[in-house]
Parts: structure tokens; C-alpha cells; sequence
């Protein structure tokens, strides 16, 4: 039984980190295509290539096919990668959640979208990993498409990651918070569904 429990703990974990991580990466192209914000993964590419070799980049360009195709793999592994961290966050949040639960740690608030529980790992989170990133990303965060000087380029860089990573940590803290009204409707539906007031019963469900 606890295995079955871990499991679904797992598969449920990965997979809001993963749809938050999907609202993250719209984030992103939202702010750049509209604000001409750069994303992190234009920026991983400026730090990276400049510290290749002319061998690598070669061999890379005559396994891939050509450049087009090289940087097309580079796109989508890049973007594939950020969406699995943050399946593996969504992991860690659920397994955090649970740790909580079992130690009689705060309960969801009333109807609220959001779940409170997570706030004291996603809220550090969130801020450790837009330092790491700055502080590894530095030098290429004056990239820019709207032409702005190095010094506002760097805030709006930054602003940019602080942004994208807190829709993720938000949208994990929300898919806790489904979860918790699946699990509580799950046990009522059979009443609800003979019940005169069925649209509280899915929408509010009593807990």
C-alpha cells in the first residue's frame, strides 16, 4: 500500500512539474516574442559557445547535418531539458508536500487556487535558482532585442528569469492544490451526483 501511495505520488509530482514547466516555457516566449525579453536558453547558448572548441563545434556540425539542424537539436534539448527539471521539481514539491502532511503541517486555505503548504519550499526555490542563473548567465545578460544599454538590459535579464521561474513554482503550488480537491472529490462523487446541489459539490467540494 505505501508503495502504491509513493508511486502516485511520484507520477502526480512529475507530472504538474511537468505542465508547469509547459506555462513556464509559454511565459517565456510570451515575454520574448511581445517585450523582446531574452530567455535563459538563448543565454545558455551565448555562455556555451564561446567556450567550444573549433574541433567540437565541427564534429558537431558534420553529426548533426549542418548548422540549421545543429541548432535545431540545441533548441529542442535545451527546452526538453527545462521541461523535465522541472518535473523532477514537481517531484520533489509533491514528496514535500506529503513530508508535511504527515507531520501535521498547515492544510490547504479554504478555496484559494493556490496551495499555502508549498510556499516555504517554492518561494526559496524560486529566488536560489534566478541567483544561480544570474550569477552563471552574467555575462551574456546583456543581450537584448530592443536595444537597451548593458545596465537595464542586465535587470530586465534577471527580471525575465524571476518571472519565468515564479510561474513555475506557482504552477506547481496549484497543481498541490488540484490534487488535494481530486482527492476529496474523488470519495464524495457517488453523494454529489445524487445530490440536488452538484455544481458546489465539484466546485467546492467539502473538506
Amino acid at each position: 500500500m505505501k508503495q502504491i501511495l509513493w508511486l502516485k505520488t511520484l507520477i502526480w509530482g512529475f507530472i504538474s512539474g511537468l505542465l508547469a514547466g509547459l506555462a513556464m516555457l509559454l511565459t517565456m516566449a510570451l515575454l520574448r516574442l511581445f517585450l523582446g525579453w531574452p530567455t535563459p536558453t538563448e543565454l545558455i547558448f551565448d555562455r556555451i559557445f564561446p567556450l567550444l572548441t573549433v574541433e567540437f563545434f565541427i564534429g558537431s556540425l558534420v553529426r548533426a547535418g549542418g548548422y540549421t539542424p545543429l541548432k535545431l537539436q540545441g533548441v529542442f534539448g535545451a527546452l526538453t531539458a527545462q521541461v523535465i527539471v522541472a518535473g523532477l521539481g514537481g517531484v520533489l514539491y509533491a514528496f514535500y508536500l506529503k513530508h508535511r502532511d504527515r507531520r501535521g503541517g498547515l492544510r490547504p486555505i479554504g478555496n484559494s487556487l493556490l496551495d499555502a503548504r508549498g510556499l516555504s519550499l517554492i518561494i526559496p526555490g524560486v529566488l536560489v535558482a534566478t541567483v544561480l542563473f544570474v550569477a552563471l548567465l552574467w555575462p551574456t545578460l546583456l543581450t537584448n532585442y530592443r536595444g537597451f544599454p548593458p545596465g537595464p538590459a542586465h535587470a530586465i535579464a534577471s527580471l525575465e528569469m524571476l518571472i519565468s521561474f515564479s510561474v513555475c513554482g506557482l504552477g506547481m503550488t496549484l497543481s498541490g492544490k488540484l490534487k488535494t480537491r481530486v482527492f476529496i472529490l474523488l470519495p464524495t462523487l457517488p453523494r454529489c451526483l445524487l445530490s440536488s446541489r452538484k455544481r458546489r459539490c465539484f466546485v467546492f467540494p467539502t473538506e
